[in-house]
């Protein structure tokens, strides 16, 4: 049987953050955020680990990871460039900002021949998330069938400020139709969950699934990918918008090249995005502890 991978998107800047959360320790004994995903994997038997970094933190991560996840499973890095070809030319556009999600996801492409399910580096899923999705991909014939884990809008929220969420609308069977950012969601002054679209607040309902970008493919997703990024800098003048993963896929789905579906996961997903949110993710890793779905030491 083929053992899905896991990908880990960990080379975000953290500018609200203030630092690179990828690194930044949460566990009692120093453990961050996706070791808890890699320790989910490895329990769950998926094949391998790649984290997509960018080149300023490639040594550490590989260094330490190398020596955490040996004879545990097999492990890569890759570095998400910053420093693109514009194709048909000899022009190199090189900016310091990465290109975004969509991009982390090619940077990936020659390290992946195997479905996947690919994460963010400093959001917390649990294990529901992973192992329905692999068990999805598994199952699946289709090379372009994929899926989402999709959460409850109220577990998903910081109590330290507004924050940027996908919502997702799906049909009868459960397949995406379409992926929408929603800008500055949280809670108004009556105490109403809102978001901005456009520059306008508009009430939302605390129960509608969200994307957090666990996502699950086929490596047909990556082709798709390349195609769309190829258009997507020939078309930008100013070079200065990043790639995302969403919008991609809601193209995807608009011209029925794939079908996404949405598997619902009930518990709270959680991470970083204020500085403040950190004493909040480690009490919520250590409820975990104290529930014994995590040991104390995950490493030892």
């Amino acid at each position: 049987m083929i053992k899905p991978s896991l990908v880990i998107m960990a080379a975000g800047i953290g500018s609200r953050f203030g630092g690179t959360k990828q690194l930044e320790s949460f566990g009692p004994n120093g453990e961050r955020i996706m070791d808890y995903a890699m320790f989910d994997a490895i329990n769950l038997d998926f094949g391998k680990i790649v984290i997509v970094v960018r080149t300023e933190i490639e040594n550490e991560v590989k260094q330490q990871y190398s020596r955490i996840l040996k004879n545990r499973i097999a492990f890569e890095t890759v570095v998400q460039e910053t420093e693109i070809h514009l194709p048909g030319t000899d022009i190199f556009i090189k900016r310091q900002k990465p290109w975004g999600t969509g991009h982390a996801l090619i940077s990936a492409a020659d390290r992946i021949n195997e479905p996947f399910v690919l994460i963010n580096a400093d959001d917390y899923y649990g294990k529901d998330a992973l192992k329905e999705i692999s068990q999805f991909l598994i199952r699946q014939n289709d090379p372009t069938s994929y899926a989402l884990a999709g959460y409850r809008l109220e577990n998903t929220l910081s109590p330290n400020g507004r924050v940027s969420r996908a919502v997702c609308e799906t049909d009868a069977s459960s397949h995406l139709v379409s992926i929408v950012e929603n800008l500055a969601l949280g809670l108004n002054s009556l105490g109403n969950l809102t978001s901005e679209v456009g520059g306008k607040e508009t009430i939302i309902s605390p129960s509608k699934l969200v994307s957090m970008n666990c996502w699950g493919f086929q490596p047909s997703v990556f082709q798709f990918f390349k195609n769309k990024f190829k258009s997507f800098i020939e078309s930008e003048i100013n070079h200065d918008k990043e790639f995302f993963l969403p919008t991609v896929i809601q193209e995807l789905i608009h011209d029925h090249i794939a079908t996404v579906t949405v598997l619902p996961v009930e518990n709270n997903c959680f991470g970083v995005t204020y500085p403040k949110d950190k004493e909040l993710v480690t009490h919520q890793l250590n409820t975990l502890i104290s529930k014994n779905i995590y040991p104390e030491n995950l490493w030892k």
